[in-house]
């Protein structure tokens, strides 16, 4: 489908609210939602989900701002993440691709980054973000978490996660997650069917114990909320004698 674009630099981009009406025009009963996977003072990661009528996802996109950077993400740097993570999802969709699959509200924001001082791009991440990385590991086998760790770093051609600079995370963390929102399902099957051994119970009776004790569908988790729920799991575990 064809959409009015804006020109930047010489080059056509379609904008995100062109994209919003050509999907609402065209795919009715679809849903589009944003997750948050990263909110601190400082940065913002989104992921935003495109779903059909029947609740299956068809396309994906993530964005990354960094508070600061330009005047408007002074004070709305969340909301021009969700924007762009709109766009991508869009993007990935097929919606105004005819010349880029990057929105015009991204290229213009990587426009106006150009020469701020303040955006640290090249700044190490923090223990915080060391910190947000490992409880992603911590959804894979332990076995294999060092292994998943490394082959990630090596797109960035580095080999220790602390080595990674701002820009690099930007980019790092939702590709994670994504890996990470794959094996989610099995792993919580997995807290399931040890719940259920320990708690000498059908894995149907554990799951039931273990929504009502959380307080959560375990089908609405997600990387970003995994990490309340496993603390409230682990303390339920505990109580049936375990440590």
């Amino acid at each position: 489908m064809k959409l009015e674009a804006v020109n930047i630099k010489g080059k056509e981009y379609v904008t995100v609210n062109e994209r919003i009406k050509a999907f609402r025009q065209n795919f009715a009963g679809w849903s589009l939602e944003t997750e948050i996977v990263e909110l601190t003072d400082e940065r913002c990661v989104m992921k935003a989900v495109i779903k059909d009528d029947k609740g299956d996802i068809k396309a994906t996109g993530t964005a990354y701002e960094l508070a600061n950077s330009t005047y408007i993400n002074k004070t709305s740097y969340v909301e021009n993440c969700e924007t762009s993570a709109w766009g991508r999802a869009l993007g990935n969709l097929g919606i105004g691709v005819d010349t880029s699959i990057v929105s015009a509200e991204e290229v213009q924001n990587a426009v106006n980054n150009q020469g701020v001082p303040f955006l640290e791009v090249d700044k190490k991440i923090n223990q915080k973000q060391v910190k947000t990385v490992n409880g992603i590991l911590s959804i894979y086998p332990q076995e294999t978490r060092q292994t998943t760790l490394r082959l990630a770093l090596a797109k960035y051609g580095v080999t220790n996660l602390e080595d990674l600079n701002e820009g690099q995370y930007g980019k790092f963390l939702p590709e994670l997650v994504d890996s990470a929102n794959s094996i989610l399902p099995a792993h919580l099957d997995n807290l399931i069917a040890n719940f259920a051994t320990t708690a000498n119970v059908d894995t149907e009776t554990a799951q039931q114990m273990i929504e009502q004790g959380a307080k959560v569908s375990l089908a609405d988790i997600t990387v970003s909320t995994y990490p309340p729920f496993y603390k409230v799991y682990k303390q339920m575990y505990k109580d049936l004698g375990n440590e």
